[in-house]
């Protein structure tokens, strides 16, 4: 879902700014047939693993490492553009790119690929930002607040 007044972040429902455009990315729920055959390949895996091996561990194991191998495709993402920057909330974590420490922006067909240089490495690091299903309107938005910030695109 996406909202462009005053929010709230499901699933802590803490205040956003106003002025926000909020959205959910979550490709599980956008294709169920794939990501339920996703899931019976991981527990495939899995068991073929605790098989092979002969031990139940690590078959366990080889689940646990291929589902947070795969979180971003089967957990959502959200993100939220603001006066700040640009928010990126998963599981565990959350993310506010400043404005002011993009460097450059590169925009695709279904996402925007932030360039932002850490201050200890010489390569810049990469944020994807997935428009999801408001893909237009979240374009356009991210792109001007970008432009307006003075970050090129590239």
């Amino acid at each position: 879902t996406m909202s462009s007044s005053t929010a709230t972040n499901a699933p802590d429902a803490t205040p956003i700014e106003p002025d926000v455009l909020a959205w959910v990315h979550w490709p599980a729920r956008e294709r169920p047939l794939l990501a339920i055959l996703v899931v019976l390949g991981v527990l495939l895996a899995g068991v073929a693993t605790g098989v092979q091996m002969n031990s139940i561990a690590c078959g366990l194991l080889a689940i646990a490492l291929l589902s947070a191998a795969l979180t971003n495709y089967l957990l959502p993402i959200w993100y939220s553009l603001g006066g700040e920057g640009v928010t990126i909330r998963g599981l565990g974590q959350s993310t506010l790119l400043k404005w002011s420490r993009i460097d450059a922006a590169r925009f695709q067909d279904d996402q925007a690929v932030l360039l932002v240089m850490p201050d200890h490495h010489s390569t810049p690091r990469e944020f994807r930002v997935r428009f999801g299903a408001q893909r237009d309107a979240v374009a356009d938005s991210l792109r001007q607040l970008l432009l307006d910030a003075g970050v090129p695109l590239v």
